[in-house]
Order: C-alpha cells, then structure tokens, then sequence
C-alpha cells in the first residue's frame, strides 16, 4: 500500500511512469552529486556539467533550482522517467527535499 501511494503521489506531481521493474528504496549516494528540483532542471544542468559550464551549474545552485547532495546521503527512490529518478533526500542537510538525478546514481 505504501509503494502505491507513494507512486501516485508521484504520477500526480510529476506525471512520472514507472516501469514494472522500478522498486521504491533507500540508497546511498555513491559519490556528491547535483540534484534537480524539478525534471527539466534535471536535463539543464547535467547537460553543463557536460559541457563543464561551471558557471551555469553554479547559476542553478544559488537560485536553488538545484542542491549539492554529499557522498553517503540516504535518499529513496520514489518514480523514474526519461533516465532520471525522482528521490526524496531522508537524510543530510537537504533532508525532506525531493529532486531529480540520473538514474545510475541510485543503481
């Protein structure tokens, strides 16, 4: 019931798909890494780092469309779509935040 409501919470906010084989979970964040607050963030700002436009990451840091997450941050997956995946930060300073990262990060 949990895993249910907790992807239609997703579908509603987001209009993430989940796939058959997605499993909400807790994980921990292997290496720092920038989480988006919203999808299309998420595809912007890796894409500069991409590009190592330091500048642009650094533009979506200050107007918090984005967060740095530290090495070992628990997180739990809660939707994937488009090779990103929606987590919920359950610990660190960003606790309770919800943002967007690959998905091999939290593989």
């Amino acid at each position: 019931m949990r895993k249910l409501m907790g992807l239609l919470a997703c579908l509603l906010m987001t209009g993430c798909q989940s796939s058959a084989r997605f499993e909400s979970r807790n994980v921990k964040i292997p290496y720092a890494c920038v989480c988006a607050a919203e999808r299309v963030d998420a595809t912007r700002i890796y894409q500069a780092i991409q590009r190592e436009d330091r500048a642009a990451v650094l533009g979506m840091l200050a107007r918090r469309k984005a967060m740095r997450l530290e090495k070992g941050v628990t997180v739990r997956s809660i939707g994937s779509v488009d090779g990103l995946t929606m987590i919920r930060v359950e610990s660190g300073a960003n606790i309770g935040e919800r943002c967007w990262i690959p998905d091999r990060i939290v593989k």
